[in-house]
């Protein structure tokens, strides 16, 4: 999203460059003002510095630390999402990661114990459907996926 505002102020910059002054010979006794160069400048470290500084902040917020309803998540838990994401997302219902993948059970529903979360990861399931393979991730990677479910399973995204 940030790269589409960031282009499209880009474009206006440039745009608005060109309706102001239209395309003008160069040569001698041609002279902009004395502004131009100055608001090029600050327009090009406003949108070539400014935008991308801005968005890594806001992407590591206080936003970026909470689930879908609201809660606020640890590091561990914070890192079992991210983990949920590319690994369980494909196969499992969760709300908060707008997981609705049916191969595996939902975990909305399921509410799975934190034993059951690491049992499952470093063993395997094979019930009905399909099968879960076993080791998908290390032990700390079961414990942070189990302790990111303990906290949003079952609580419905706003």
């Amino acid at each position: 999203m940030f790269v589409a505002v960031f282009i499209v102020l880009w474009l206006a910059v440039i745009s608005a460059g060109f309706a102001i002054y239209g395309v003008r010979p160069r040569g001698p006794g041609v002279k902009w003002s004395w502004w131009v160069a100055p608001a090029f400048v600050f327009a090009a470290l406003g949108l070539g510095v400014g935008m991308p500084t801005l968005a890594l902040l806001y992407s590591h917020g206080p936003r970026f630390r909470t689930s879908q309803d609201g809660l606020v998540l640890d590091k561990q838990q914070l890192q079992g999402r991210t983990i949920f994401a590319s690994v369980c997302k494909k196969c499992h219902t969760l709300g908060d990661a707008e997981a609705t993948a049916t191969i595996g059970p939902n975990l909305d529903l399921l509410k799975p114990s934190t034993s059951l979360v690491v049992d499952a990861v470093e063993h395997g399931r094979a019930r009905g459907n399909g099968q879960m393979p076993e080791m998908l991730v290390d032990h700390a990677g079961a414990e942070a996926v189990a302790a990111y479910l303990q906290r949003v399973a079952g609580h419905p995204p706003q």
